[in-house]
């Protein structure tokens, strides 16, 4: 975490330094609490200063991780190290008081609550059925154009700011114009535009304009506004690119489960707030889809040209 250095600012500098082991402070204190519950798993690796740091320890550690078979015994050196290193932070920071100012009290809690909140997620998750083989098969199916049928378009495009999107060239959309007789016209008119093919996968599409596109014929133009700026296309070839249903099974089963767990979240959630007293006590009060929200509900990603083939599988889902 990092903060904006401000001179002369000691409680800003102190909240720096606060961040750099709440981690630590947090990690070990979760472990290290509660009865040890057998001889074998809390079996001491190391002792820092009198205290222990346990085969349990570092077996969570490993699992947290997810470390192949194969660097097992790398990352179980590199780990305890990290281990002995964050018991050395949470000493010293017992000795300087560090644990006990408000900063990093507050920065605990809020972790703690995460974890705790989490938790409680992820029990609910934990009955949520896997989809089955004839759920993923009927998926495929319903979607052709994803995957039994998927199609690469190769696309010819100009880019123009829609300011400069006029009657005249509306009207050069008309059956009988061409992309090139656009670009003479832009060129002749001193417009600026950008002109550059365009491959587009049909698994990448919305459903009205997969619809569009598969109706086209060859040359057809057709344009997409895209906020202030206007994109004209052109169909010059179509190529099948099909992705065969044993290859788009586990992607298709993983987008499953996905979409439950939300649901199964997204539930949970709603019936905690029904069941429970909630009092706004300011007039800033937070709309129903607000409200409604997950607690752990992922950030949205930037959407990524994908470059693999379960690349391709995982955006066509995930536009659906």
């Amino acid at each position: 975490m990092r903060g904006v250095r401000v001179e002369g600012d000691k409680q800003s500098q102190g909240v720096r330094v606060f961040d750099v082991v709440v981690i630590a402070l947090l990690a070990l204190c979760m472990t290290a609490c509660g009865k040890k519950e057998n001889a074998a798993a809390s079996q001491s690796l190391v002792r820092v200063d009198g205290n222990e740091i346990t085969v349990l320890q570092l077996n969570q550690e490993l699992a947290r991780a997810n470390v192949p078979a194969d660097k097992k015994d790398e990352a179980t050196k590199q780990i305890l190290e990290v281990l002995i290193n964050q018991r050395l932070l949470e000493d010293e920071a017992a000795r300087s008081k560090l644990d006990r100012e408000p900063a990093v009290i507050a920065a605990i809690e809020r972790a703690k609550a995460q974890i705790i909140s989490q938790a409680v997620i992820q029990k609910r998750l934990s009955a949520v059925p896997r989809p089955t083989k004839e759920e993923a098969d009927k998926y495929y199916a319903d979607h052709p154009d994803v995957f039994a049928e998927r199609k690469i378009y190769d696309m010819d495009q100009l880019t123009i700011r829609s300011k400069d999107f006029g009657d005249e060239l509306k009207a050069m959309m008309a059956p009988n114009k061409t992309l090139e007789e656009m670009v003479t016209w832009l060129k002749d008119h001193h417009i600026e535009f950008a002109h550059g093919a365009a491959p587009i996968n049909s698994a990448e599409l919305p459903d009205q304009l997969a619809k569009k596109i598969k109706e086209m014929r060859k040359g057809q133009l057709f344009a997409l506004q895209q906020a202030d700026k206007t994109v004209v296309f052109t169909l010059r070839g179509t190529k099948d690119d099909p992705i065969k249903l044993e290859v788009a099974e586990p992607q298709i089963g993983k987008f499953l489960l996905d979409q439950r767990n939300k649901e199964a979240s997204g539930a949970e959630i709603t019936r905690l707030r029904a069941s429970a007293k909630i009092e706004y006590l300011n007039k800033s009060r937070p709309d129903d889809k607000a409200a409604a929200a997950p607690a752990s509900a992922p950030a949205a990603n930037a959407t990524v040209k994908p470059k693999t083939e379960a690349d391709h599988i995982k955006k066509g889902v995930a536009d659906l």
